[in-house]
């Protein structure tokens, strides 16, 4: 279980990885053109952390009985004469996949830090629309 828990673990941190690059890559021109109006790297990151969090908070609200009804719908899909598996939920799971999340967020946030600060301001500003 723990092996299956921590594969879960990195695929959970992949995606929220991929996500923060993708979010910078997109948008690398208008962050920078908000470091070039005189935002810190700090503020320009405040920007794509929200949306981040926006969108996580959600899905974590989503996730908890979309799991649940999945954990039931297992259980109703296995069961028969010979057994059955007991519905149970705890809470710890949860927690713990709650501060996995926000560990990986913050995580992705330190590494899109970096590089927001070497943005390249001047290429913004040689580039004609």
């Amino acid at each position: 279980m723990w092996v299956l828990a921590l594969f879960g673990m990195l695929t959970g941190f992949a995606v929220i990885y991929n996500s923060g690059i993708v979010s910078l890559s997109e948008r690398k021109r208008e962050l920078a053109s908000l470091r070039v109006m005189g935002m810190t790297p700090g503020e320009v990151l405040q920007v794509l952390a929200f949306e981040q969090w926006l969108v996580s908070i959600f899905g974590m609200l989503a996730g908890i009985p979309m799991t649940m009804l999945f954990i039931k719908g297992m259980a109703s899909a296995v069961d028969s004469d010979l057994f059955s598996f007991p519905v149970m939920f705890e809470l710890q799971p949860f927690i713990i996949g709650t501060i996995g999340t926000a560990a990986s967020i913050w995580l992705t946030h330190w590494v899109i830090a970096r590089k927001i600060r070497q943005l390249s301001m001047v290429e913004v500003l040689k580039e004609r629309d």
